[in-house]
C-alpha cells in the first residue's frame, strides 16, 4: 500500500470535493506498493529574486526513490478540447463548464516543484552527481476510456491516465518515469523522498505555549486539529488574510505553523506580536530557523535603531513630534522612527505575520507594510481577538481586500474553564474543548493578607504533595492597582526549597510566576490562580477584558481567589 499523505479515513475521503480525485486516491492507495509516496492536494507559495511571489498547486505529487517525481492533475467527467480556441471543457450531469488546460497546469507545477527542491538548503548538500533528478508531469481523466484519445504534440499517450491505464497504475506510472528519465538523471534516493516530504508535508505540530523554553524536559506537543489543518490549507494560496478567534482557539499556534511553512519555502518571514513576553517566547521557539525573525513590535524597532550607529532615529522622531511619557514614545515616536529608518535602509521581507493584531496602533501599519517585498502580493497574515484589545477596538485593519476566517474551536482549555471565560466573550460562539477537566475552584477569604496565605498554602501542597513543578503554576493579578501589594504579600511567604517566586512572565525552572494579566496575555500555563478580584467590576469594559484574558490562560486548572461576593458573581452563583 502506498504511503499516502494525508492519510484519509473513509469519511474524510468522502469530503473531498472532486469525485475524480477520490477515485485516483483510492486506486493509488490500494494498488501502489509502499515504495511510492503520494501527496494529495499540494500547495506552495514560491518566491524568486526580483519577481513577485507565485502560487502553485497540484492535485497529486507522486514520488519514488528509484525514479523521481511526477505532478498529476486530475479532471473528472467528459473532457473536450476546442483546438481553435485552446479551451478545455468538462461535462457532468449538471452541465458543461470551462477548465484550465490540465497539461499546462501539471507542466507548470513540475517546474515550480523542481525549483522548490533545488532551493532547499539540504538539496545543495547532496553530491553534485546526485542533484540531477527525473521530474515529469501527467494528467488523469478517470472517467474517460483511454489515454489514446488525448494524444497530441505536447500530449504523448504515455503521460495520460484514463480508465484503461488505471487498471494497473503501477505499470502506468513506471512507464511515465521511464519516458521522462534522462541520461544524467540519478535516483532520487530515500533521502530525496524525505526532503520532498518535509518540504510539502511538514508535520503540523508546534510547541505548546505552556512550554516557553524549548529545552525544558516537560515539553508538550499539540497537534493541530483537523479544523486548524483546514485553515492552513485555506491560507496556502491566499496572500492577505485575517484570522479571528477567541482565547484558546490556536491563533498563535497557527501563526507559528504558517511562519515555519513559509520559511521552509526559503521565504524571509517576520513574525511580530505586541506583548514583549510573547515576543520572547516566539523568538525562543523559532530560533532554530534562520528564515524567521520573531519578536514584539517594539523590540523589532529597537533592534533596528541599535543596528545603526550613524543616525539616532528615535531622537529625530522625538524632535519632529515632541511629547512625553511612554505612551507617546511607543505609539508615536517608534513608528515614525521606523519609517525614517526604512526610507534610508529599504529593508524588506517576503512575508509578515502579525499575532495580537488587535493591539497594533493604526500608526504602526505604515512602516510594517513598507517592509513587504510587494505590498499587494506578499503574504500578510493578521491573527486577532477583538475581546483582548488593550486599547480602543480597531475600526478596520490596513488591508483593503483582507479576507477573514474565523476560528471556532477551543483547543487550549478544558470545558470547565471554557464555560467560565465565555461569559466575558463577545462574538460568534466558540465550540468548547472535548476535555471536561476538573471544576473551576474558588477560594473565598477577605483581605489581601489572608488571600495570600491561602494561595501560598495551596501552591505549597501542589509542589510538595502533588509533585507539580513550580514553573507550571502562575498567579495572575486582575486588579492592576493591587499588583505591587499582591506581589509583595506573596513574596514574603517562602515556598519549599529550592523553589521561589518570580515576577517575570517567562517560564523559569523552580519559579512560580506572579504578574499582571496584561503582562501574561498571549501566554498560558497548566495551573493559574486569578487573584486581585476584589474591586473588579465585570461590567466595566477594561475589567471585563482582564477577566476574559485571565480566566482563559490555564490549560488544566483555574483557581479564583477573592471575596465571596465577587466569586459568586463570576461563577454565576448569585
Amino acid at each position: 500500500m502506498a504511503h499516502m499523505i494525508p492519510e484519509y479515513s473513509s469519511a474524510q475521503l468522502e469530503q473531498i470535493e472532486s469525485r475524480a480525485e477520490q477515485k485516483i486516491y483510492s486506486l493509488f492507495q490500494a494498488n501502489l506498493p509502499d515504495t511510492f509516496l503520494v501527496l494529495h492536494s499540494v500547495a506552495w507559495l514560491a518566491s524568486s529574486p526580483g519577481l513577485q511571489a507565485q502560487d502553485g498547486e497540484i492535485d497529486f505529487l507522486i514520488v519514488h526513490p528509484d525514479y523521481g517525481y511526477l505532478t498529476l492533475e486530475v479532471k473528472g467527467g467528459g473532457i473536450a478540447l476546442d483546438p481553435t480556441t485552446g479551451q478545455w471543457t468538462s461535462t457532468n450531469p449538471s452541465g458543461s463548464y470551462k477548465i484550465k488546460d490540465p497539461y499546462d497546469q501539471a507542466r507548470r507545477a513540475k517546474h515550480q516543484i523542481l525549483e522548490q527542491i533545488k532551493n532547499h538548503r539540504d538539496w545543495s548538500r547532496r553530491p553534485r552527481d546526485r542533484q540531477w533528478i527525473t521530474g515529469g508531469h501527467a494528467v488523469a481523466f478517470p472517467d474517460a476510456e483511454s489515454g489514446a484519445a488525448f494524444v497530441g504534440p505536447d500530449r504523448p499517450g504515455v503521460i495520460t491516465l484514463c480508465h484503461m491505464e488505471l487498471k494497473d497504475p503501477q505499470t502506468a506510472l513506471s512507464n511515465m518515469f521511464a519516458f521522462y528519465a534522462g541520461e544524467r538523471a540519478s535516483p532520487l534516493g530515500n533521502d530525496g523522498v524525505d526532503l520532498i516530504e518535509r518540504l510539502f508535508a511538514r508535520p503540523l505540530k508546534v510547541q505548546s505555549l505552556a512550554i516557553t523554553r524549548i529545552e525544558e524536559e516537560e515539553q508538550t506537543r499539540i497537534t493541530l486539529t483537523q479544523n486548524q489543518y483546514r485553515i492552513l490549507r485555506f491560507l496556502a494560496n491566499r496572500r492577505q488574510v485575517g484570522i479571528q478567534g477567541g482565547a484558546g482557539t490556536g491563533k498563535t499556534l497557527l501563526a507559528l505553523a504558517k511562519a515555519r511553512e513559509l520559511a521552509a519555502q526559503e521565504m524571509r518571514v517576520l513574525l511580530l506580536c505586541y506583548n514583549s513576553a510573547l515576543g520572547e517566547h516566539l523568538k525562543l521557539v523559532t530560533d532554530d530557523d534562520e528564515n524567521i525573525e520573531a519578536t514584539s513590535f517594539h523590540k523589532f524597532c529597537e533592534s533596528r535603531f541599535k543596528s545603526n550607529t550613524e543616525v539616532d532615529y528615535k531622537a529625530q522622531a522625538l524632535a519632529l513630534d515632541p511629547g512625553s511619557g511612554s505612551s507617546h514614545l511607543f505609539t508615536v515616536v517608534y513608528p515614525n522612527a521606523l519609517n525614517a529608518y526604512l526610507e534610508d535602509k529599504d529593508e524588506t521581507v517576503d512575508a509578515i505575520i502579525i499575532d495580537e493584531a488587535q493591539d497594533f496602533h493604526p500608526d504602526w501599519w505604515l512602516p510594517i507594510q513598507m517592509m513587504l517585498e510587494d505590498g499587494t502580493k506578499s503574504p500578510f497574515y493578521l491573527f486577532y481577538d477583538l475581546n483582548q484589545c488593550l486599547f480602543q477596538r480597531p475600526e478596520e485593519f490596513p488591508v483593503s481586500e483582507l479576507e477573514e476566517f474565523p476560528l471556532d474551536q477551543n483547543c487550549r482549555n478544558t470545558a470547565a474553564i471554557h464555560s467560565i471565560f465565555q461569559s466575558f466573550y463577545d462574538g460568534d460562539p466558540i465550540q468548547p474543548p472535548e476535555i471536561p477537566g476538573v471544576p473551576v475552584v474558588t477560594h473565598a477569604s477577605s483581605g489581601l493578607e489572608d488571600q495570600a496565605e491561602s494561595i501560598h498554602s495551596i501552591i505549597t501542597e501542589m509542589i510538595d504533595k502533588q509533585a507539580i513543578p513550580a514553573e507550571d503554576i502562575v498567579v495572575l493579578i486582575a486588579n492592576r492597582r493591587a499588583l505591587t501589594r499582591s506581589q509583595e504579600a506573596l513574596a514574603s511567604l517562602r515556598l519549599p526549597k529550592p523553589n521561589g517566586w518570580s515576577q517575570s512572565a517567562m517560564r523559569n525552572a523552580g519559579k512560580v510566576r506572579i504578574c499582571s494579566v496584561a503582562k501574561f496575555k498571549g501566554l498560558e500555563a497548566s495551573i493559574v490562580f486569578l487573584w486581585g478580584l476584589d474591586g473588579i467590576e465585570p461590567d466595566n469594559q477594561e475589567d471585563k477584558m482582564d477577566l476574559y484574558v485571565g480566566c482563559s490562560r490555564p490549560r488544566n486548572e483555574l483557581h479564583l481567589v477573592g471575596g465571596r461576593r465577587i466569586l459568586r458573581r463570576l461563577t454565576g452563583e448569585v
